[in-house]
């Protein structure tokens, strides 16, 4: 939603911050998990006013069992009256040695 809670996860997203279902998840804050910057809030907040489709971050994913991956955040901004909400798409990124 707006707000940065969870009304939808994937099966892949919910291995990833190692939880068991869905329910688990659902009404909870992303930024749970994911390490966004009060930079990248910012952005995204004017990514929202400004009614521009689609942001790219890269950040960590700490999961519920302290793991920490970098990945790659794709951030869709949907503008509807009254309705205003985000979709996110959140994938591991490779480590380099």
């Amino acid at each position: 939603d707006c707000g940065f809670r969870v009304e939808y996860a994937n099966r892949v997203f919910i291995d990833m911050v190692e939880l068991k279902s869905q329910d688990d998840l659902c009404g909870t804050s992303l930024l749970r998990w994911l390490n966004l910057t009060a930079v990248d809030l910012s952005g995204l907040c004017e990514q929202l006013a400004q009614r521009q489709a689609v942001s790219l971050l890269t950040t960590h994913l700490r999961s519920n069992r302290n793991r920490c991956s970098h990945v790659e955040v794709c951030a869709v901004a949907v503008p509807n009256e009254g309705n205003t909400s985000w979709g996110f798409s959140v994938s591991k990124l490779p480590r380099f040695h």
